[in-house]
C-alpha cells in the first residue's frame, strides 16, 4: 500500500463527512415547522434541496467506499481495523443524515400540506359565510299569496338546513387550525382568530333562524287570516240562508218580525269580528307584495260590503213587515168603521120598514079619516125622504168597499154585506 493510496482514502473520507456535517447543519437551521407560512415555505423549499442534493452525498460516500477497499486488502491488520472503524462510522453518520433528511424534509412538508389544505378549506367556508351574509343582508322578499309564503319558508328552511350542516366542516377547521397552532404558533390560526369565525358562523346561523321564524309568523298570520276570511264568508251564506227561510215561514208577522229582529242583532254584533279581521288584512298586507296586498284588502272590503248588504237586507225586511204591520191595522180599521155604517144603515132601513108597517096597520080600522090620510101621506114622505137622504150613505159604503180592495187581504164578506143592504136600501126606494 502506498502513502498515496491511503491519502486518497483519507481525502476521500473527509469530503463525504465535510459534506454530511455541513448538510446536518443546513438542516438543523432549517429544522423549525414555527413561524409564518411564508417562512414555513422558505424552509420547505430548502430541505427540498437539501433532499434533492442526496446524490452528492452518495457519491462522496462511494469514493470513500472504493478507496477504502485497497487498504483492507492490505496486510496491516492495525490499518485495516482502523480503516473498518472508519468506515461504521462513516457509514452511521451516513444513516443519521439521510434519515435527518427524510424526517426533516417529510415534517416541514407534512405542516406546509396541512396548512395549506386548512387554508383551501378556511378559504371556502369564508366565501361561503360571504354568500350566506349577503343573502341575510336582502330584506325579505314579499310574497303575492299563501302559497308562495310557504314556498319561501321551506326555501329558508332548506337553507337553515345548510348553515346547521356546515357546522361539522367548521369543527375540524377549528380542530386542524389548533393543531397548526401548536406546530407553528402563527397568529393567523391562534384561539382568538378560531374564536372570531366561530362568532361569525354563530351570528349567520342566529340570523338564518330568525329569518325562518320571521318567515313563519308572516306565513302563518296569512293563513289565520285566510281561514277567518272563509269562516265569516260561510256565516254570511248561512245567515242570508236564514232571513231568507225565516221570510217564507207560514207565521204571523209579528212572529216574524220578532226572529228578524234578533237575528239582526246577532248579525250587528259580529261587526267586532269584522273589524278584527279587518285589522288582519291590513297587517297582511303590510307583509305581501303590493299585487297580493290589494287583492287581501278588496278581499276585506267585500266582506265588509256583503255584511252591509245583509244588514239591509234585514232592515228592509223589517221594513216590509211594519208595512204589512200598519196596512192590516189599517185594514181593520177601515173594516169596522165599514161593518159600523153598514150596521147603522141596516138599523136604519129596519126601522124605516117598522114605521110603514104600523101606518099601514093604522090605516086598516075602517075608512079613516081625512086627518089619517094626511097623517099617513105625511109619514111615507118622511120615509121617502129619509131614504133619499140616505143616498150618500149609500154611496159612502160603496166608496169605502171599493178603498178596502187596494189591500191584499179577504174582503169579501165586508162586499155580500155592502152589496146586501145596498139591496135593501133600493129595494125601499122604488118600492116606495
Amino acid at each position: 500500500m502506498t502513502q498515496q493510496e491511503q491519502q486518497e482514502f483519507t481525502e476521500s473520507l473527509e469530503a463525504a463527512l465535510s459534506w454530511m456535517q455541513a448538510i446536518q447543519e443546513r438542516l438543523k437551521a432549517n429544522d423549525n415547522t414555527q413561524g409564518p407560512r411564508d417562512a414555513l415555505e422558505a424552509r420547505l423549499r430548502e430541505t427540498e434541496k437539501i433532499h434533492a442534493s442526496e446524490h452528492e452525498g452518495r457519491v462522496k460516500m462511494d469514493m470513500a467506499l472504493v478507496t477504502a477497499e485497497t487498504l483492507l486488502q492490505g496486510g496491516d491488520e492495525e490499518l485495516k481495523n482502523h480503516t473498518l472503524a472508519q468506515l461504521k462510522d462513516l457509514k452511521t453518520l451516513w444513516e443519521e443524515t439521510c434519515t435527518y433528511i427524510i424526517h426533516c424534509h417529510s415534517r416541514i412538508e407534512w405542516v406546509w400540506l396541512h396548512w395549506s389544505e386548512y387554508l383551501k378549506a378556511y378559504e371556502e367556508f369564508e366565501l361561503w359565510l360571504t354568500r350566506q351574509r349577503r343573502s341575510l343582508d336582502v330584506g325579505v322578499e314579499l310574497q303575492l299569496g299563501v302559497k308562495e309564503k310557504l314556498w319561501q319558508v321551506d326555501q329558508q328552511r332548506v337553507a337553515l338546513s345548510d348553515v346547521h350542516g356546515q357546522a361539522a366542516l367548521l369543527e375540524r377547521l377549528l380542530d386542524e387550525a389548533a393543531a397548526l397552532h401548536n406546530r407553528t404558533q402563527d397568529p393567523s390560526v391562534e384561539a382568538q382568530a378560531q374564536e372570531r369565525l366561530q362568532e361569525a358562523y354563530d351570528h349567520l346561523r342566529d340570523g338564518a333562524q330568525e329569518r325562518l321564524l320571521l318567515l313563519q309568523k308572516i306565513a302563518e298570520e296569512h293563513q289565520t287570516y285566510r281561514g277567518c276570511v272563509h269562516r265569516f264568508q260561510s256565516w254570511l251564506l248561512a245567515k242570508t240562508k236564514e232571513l231568507t227561510d225565516l221570510m217564507e215561514e207560514e207565521e204571523t208577522a209579528e212572529s216574524r218580525l220578532k226572529s228578524i229582529k234578533a237575528l239582526d242583532d246577532s248579525v250587528a254584533s259580529e261587526e267586532e269580528t269584522l273589524l278584527l279581521i279587518e285589522g288582519m288584512a291590513e297587517a297582511v298586507g303590510a307583509s305581501t307584495s303590493p299585487a297580493g296586498a290589494e287583492a287581501v284588502m278588496e278581499e276585506a272590503e267585500e266582506l265588509r260590503l256583503g255584511w252591509q248588504r245583509l244588514r239591509q237586507g234585514f232592515c228592509e225586511a223589517e221594513e216590509g213587515l211594519h208595512t204589512s204591520l200598519d196596512s192590516h191595522s189599517q185594514y181593520r180599521t177601515r173594516c169596522r168603521r165599514l161593518g159600523d155604517d153598514i150596521g147603522r144603515l141596516r138599523e136604519l132601513l129596519q126601522g124605516l120598514d117598522l114605521q110603514l108597517q104600523e101606518g099601514r096597520g093604522a090605516g086598516g080600522h075602517g075608512d079613516g079619516g081625512e086627518e089619517q090620510m094626511v097623517s099617513r101621506w105625511r109619514k111615507y114622505t118622511g120615509v121617502r125622504n129619509t131614504l133619499s137622504g140616505e143616498e150618500s150613505q149609500v154611496e159612502h159604503l160603496k166608496a169605502q168597499l171599493k178603498d178596502l180592495f187596494r189591500f191584499s187581504e179577504d174582503s169579501g164578506h165586508l162586499s155580500d154585506d155592502v152589496l146586501s143592504v145596498v139591496k135593501e136600501h133600493h129595494r125601499y126606494v122604488t118600492e116606495r
